[in-house]
């Protein structure tokens, strides 16, 4: 087998995994937090103890 070319030699090669990025500071994931949270609804969407209406409620016509 013949010899490397000194100029290969040179080269470094890429890692097969990405190099860590660090984390930005002001960003959620810095906090522990996840990076899209789910929002929270407004009052009477979701929360079982609203009662304006109550949430069993929604369907029943005025």
């Amino acid at each position: 087998m013949t010899e490397p070319n000194p100029r290969d030699q040179l080269l470094t090669r890429p890692a097969a995994e990405p190099l860590p990025t660090p984390l930005d500071p002001s960003g959620p994931a810095a906090r522990g937090l996840p990076a899209d949270p789910k929002p929270v609804p407004e009052r009477g969407q979701g929360d079982p103890d609203e009662r304006n209406p109550a949430p069993s409620d929604v369907d029943r016509s005025a």
